[in-house]
């Protein structure tokens, strides 16, 4: 779970107290690990494609429009969790997304308020929906216009998070990416997925081996076949 941590509290922490971490600033520590101290620290960047394949951009000015391409920057928002559980969206000139009482959004906001604040509902679809604070849903229109007018969560209402990498994170490809909540959860019920793939994705001869304690594992898997490890001098069948 996700921790944030002021400056110097660090020395609270129980993976850097075994580090010997105990006084400043521990995160990054010397090999780069980000302990879970310093898990508020990483940007978290994505973008929101809509039903309609179009991507939300936001413009020098903070007008909100649809592109049918994602553009490098202006298509990148970063999302920061908020403690009331709402969650809010900055994008790259640094101001954040807004919606008033009317319906009307644009990344205008120079400070995280009530207007600033939305929350995102997972759909079992792997899709999202996105809610101002007065209840309302981010709607995206055929004709390229986006609002926050409406009460329930329809069609156009669906939008799929495309996560982007941060410094610190590395993203995969999987296109089913959106429905693992558990990977990479903007509110910090995860385990950090993107953090550790910066670190170590399974290469062969890394000297790392991982033990899952679980109820099981499908090693035929293809991205898991290749990478199996059992022990070599396992003698079968002694319990």
């Amino acid at each position: 779970q996700r921790r944030a941590s002021p400056p110097g509290a660090c020395s609270a922490n129980p993976a850097c107290r075994m580090r010997g971490l105990i006084v400043g600033d521990c995160c990054p520590v010397a090999d780069g690990t980000m302990l879970s101290c310093c898990s508020s620290r990483v940007q978290d960047l994505l973008m929101l494609r809509s039903i309609h394949g179009t991507f939300i951009s936001a413009g020098e000015s903070g007008t909100l429009s649809q592109v049918s391409a994602p553009a490098a920057s202006s298509s990148v928002f970063e999302i920061s969790a908020n403690d009331d559980g709402t969650v809010s969206l900055r994008s790259h000139s640094g101001r954040y997304l807004m919606a008033d009482e009317r319906g009307d959004i644009h990344a205008t906001g120079e400070q995280i308020g009530n207007t600033t604040k939305f929350s995102i509902t997972r759909k079992t679809d792997g899709t999202v929906s996105v809610s101002s604070s007065f209840g309302l849903y981010l709607t995206a229109d055929k004709s390229g216009a986006l609002a926050v007018n409406r009460a329930q969560a329809l069609g156009w209402e669906q939008f799929t998070i495309v996560d982007k990498a941060a410094p610190g994170q590395r993203v995969g490809n999987d296109p089913e990416m959106s429905r693992l909540w558990a990977m990479q959860d903007y509110g910090g019920f995860d385990i950090d997925a993107p953090e550790a793939w910066n670190i170590w994705t399974g290469e062969v001869g890394k000297g790392i081996t991982v033990a899952i304690i679980d109820t099981g594992i499908d090693y035929t898997h293809d991205e898991l076949k290749e990478k199996m490890w059992s022990n070599p001098l396992e003698i079968p069948d002694n319990g």
